[in-house]
């Protein structure tokens, strides 16, 4: 009895996921980004057959949503001419739903019939309304413009706006159109004027495009257009005496903003700036020469990768790190003709690779022995001492700056590599022989400088300061390698 209820009730949850799937998904099939164009979207899934109750309901709920909007811009345009340009701008869909309703009584005359719901359709014409709205928009949003340019003080965000409403009133305009591109030309040229007596290249910048634009209202309005073009290359040579002061500072920041100055020159005047951005692209690349004690380069991309992405995103020091990175033992680096054009060296230092031995406290235990031969009991000692061992390679490195003559220490980094730990045990025997152990072992206790002996495995290890980790990231010598070098000032190279 149970399995069969279980069953009846397995097939309902089924059959109720399906309905609901069927049907409880129409609202899923509407597109569109007002009330109106939902409408449309209903309607049309209607058209196209999809005539259940849920596609009525969804149909009735968004038809409602529209009228009400459509509704409340009638209200509101009464009330105030301006809003007539919120019709203008939805006129031509509250048409295409009011086609969309015609079809749907023509299909359904006597309405359409649902399981449940009900839908009587009734279109609304609102075409009559699209010249009114046209020419009412067109006069409200032109004396708006004429307003604000009135009391505007070429203040940008006035200017801006009252450009802004006669763009609109030209979309709907048939009878201002004079009007409105003479104000507009105006506008945008008084705007450009005020903007051209500063010599903030920023500001010359927006000048040339307000003459610009006054030029695209009336074509060769007050040579706007050759002012325009004129007032930019201004504003280019101006940049590149920003960029030159900059230059001039002899700081990494400086060259930053330089930088900055001189791709904006560019950008205006392609060429004009080509030798500055080459010059300051080197000043802002410091150059290091990592020395290693091993050959194993497997990783030398990835540690230039990681580190110059941590330079990409950084607000100061240099911008790119050029690595060049040295081969083999070195006994006295500065003499190398690898390092002649480095700023900067990391290197390992005087004592690179020297193993350190740490000895822990001998530990004594004693263990009394008894052996019994023909009936004769012998006796015997054995003194045990033991010791725990811990050898580990102090693999440091330093960073120079040999930028002049004089090197210079910025960081030690201490690096301790691969402890290694051993118990190492001595035994001593006392007593008569015959109870001394066959298997006896006295054992030994490590000595200073046996590590290559005893730890084979600290010297098959390739000593290094990992500047990256596994997964091609940063470690954290990495990470402070990168801090030191965004901090450190600016030297002239020797």
């Amino acid at each position: 009895m149970n399995m069969k209820i279980a069953k009846v009730c397995s097939s309902f949850v089924i059959f109720l996921s399906l309905f609901t799937l069927l049907t409880g998904c129409a609202s899923m099939y509407i597109r569109g980004a007002t009330p109106v164009q939902r409408a449309v979207s209903a309607a049309d899934l209607l058209i196209a057959g999809n005539v259940s109750d849920d596609y009525i309901r969804v149909y009735k709920a968004e038809v409602a949503q529209a009228e009400r909007s459509i509704m409340d811009m009638i209200s509101k345009a009464e009330r105030n001419d301006i809003y007539y340009a919120d019709i203008a701008d939805n006129i031509s869909d509250w048409m295409l739903l009011h086609d969309r309703i015609t079809t749907l009584e023509k299909m359904y005359p006597e309405g359409l019939r649902g399981k449940k719901d009900i839908v009587i359709f009734e279109a609304r014409d609102y075409s009559s309304l699209k010249d009114k709205a046209y020419t009412r928009a067109t006069e409200a949003l032109y004396n708006e413009a004429l307003r604000i340019t009135q009391v505007s003080n070429n203040d940008p965000k006035n200017i801006s706006k009252a450009l802004e409403n006669l763009k609109r009133a030209k979309k709907y305009s048939s009878h201002l159109d004079n009007e409105i591109n003479a104000l507009g030309a105006e506008t945008a040229y008084n705007a450009a004027e005020s903007f051209t007596y500063t010599n903030k290249p920023d500001n010359l910048l927006k000048a040339s495009e307000y003459y610009m634009l006054a030029n695209s209202w009336i074509p060769g309005y007050r040579d706007a257009s050759a002012k325009g073009r004129l007032t930019k290359e201004r504003a280019a040579y101006l940049y590149i005496e920003d960029g030159y002061y900059n230059l001039r500072l002899k700081d990494y920041t400086a060259f930053r903003n330089a930088k900055t100055a001189f791709q904006k020159a560019e950008k205006i005047i392609p060429g004009i700036a080509l030798k500055e951005i080459t010059e300051i692209n080197h000043l802002l690349t410091v150059r290091l020469a990592i020395v290693k004690q091993n050959n194993n380069y497997n990783d030398e991309n990835m540690i230039r990768k990681a580190i110059n992405s941590e330079f990409v995103s950084a607000k100061s020091g240099p911008e790119a790190i050029e690595i060049n990175f040295i081969r083999g033992d070195v006994n006295s680096f500065f003499n190398l003709i690898d390092i002649r054009d480095a700023d900067l060296v990391l290197m390992p230092s005087d004592d690179y690779g020297k193993v350190n031995e740490i000895y822990g406290a001998v530990n004594t235990e004693n263990k009394n022995i008894t052996k019994t031969i023909n009936g004769v009991v012998y006796t015997g000692k054995i003194m045990e001492q033991s010791q725990l061992v811990t050898v580990y390679a102090q693999n440091d490195f330093i960073l120079y700056d040999i930028r002049t003559w004089r090197k210079t220490v910025l960081r030690y980094f201490s690096n301790e590599t691969n402890k290694l730990s051993k118990n190492f045990t001595m035994r001593y025997y006392s007593g008569d022989p015959e109870a001394k152990p066959i298997d006896f072992n006295p054992g030994f206790l490590y000595e200073s400088g046996q590590y290559k002996k005893f730890f084979p495995e600290l010297m098959n290890e390739h000593y290094s300061m990992n500047l990256i980790n596994n997964y091609g990231a940063l470690s954290s010598f990495g990470k402070e390698l990168c801090n030191v070098i965004k901090n450190m000032q600016y030297i002239d190279r020797r």
